[in-house]
């Protein structure tokens, strides 16, 4: 294949949400980096905060929406992390977000420059009806601002720790 070709396979394939494979064939994960903005807070006040990202790289390719299992990378150390790309169903779904919730970690990083290196997707947004948002297995939910806890929650059971903890 020509080099054209191999970045044409590899773009096609983030743009699938297929990034295990992008991996495989860069040796690597693929990854984005940006500075840490505040956001509305409101994952922060129900005990799952997210580290908004914005993109120091205008033109990089951004995974297609959806949520993923992730390495979050500050000060050179990794972190487990669950990142959602899209917009977000549960708050306002007026703006397109890269955030990440990075499990087991609670330091200040508003203004602080994060990698985010995608490992692989869990779910397709798309594929995320309202139906199962506000009931999860057997919790059904009043109002749609607790919907982001229980989803949280349900990503972390589908978060597949056998793809992270084999890589550290």
């Amino acid at each position: 294949r020509s080099i054209l070709e191999f970045h044409l396979y590899l773009d096609k394939n983030l743009l699938d949400g297929k990034v295990e494979i992008s991996n495989t064939y860069l040796g690597h994960h693929y990854s984005v980096t940006g500075k840490v903005i505040k956001g509305n807070q409101l994952g922060r006040t129900i005990g799952y905060p997210t580290a908004n990202v914005q993109l120091g790289e205008p033109y990089k390719l951004i995974p297609t929406d959806g949520v993923y299992a992730a390495w979050a990378v500050f000060n050179n150390t990794k972190y487990q992390a669950m990142v959602n790309i899209g917009y977000r169903p549960t708050v306002d779904g007026q703006m397109h977000n890269i955030e990440a919730h990075i499990f087991n970690f609670s330091n200040d990083i508003y203004d602080q420059n994060i990698e985010i290196q995608f490992v692989k997707m869990r779910v397709k947004l798309q594929n995320l009806r309202p139906s199962i948002l506000l009931c999860l297995p057997k919790i059904c939910l009043p109002k749609a601002s607790l919907v982001l806890p229980v989803v949280y929650l349900y990503m972390q059971w589908l978060f597949d720790e056998t793809v992270l903890t084999q890589e550290r």
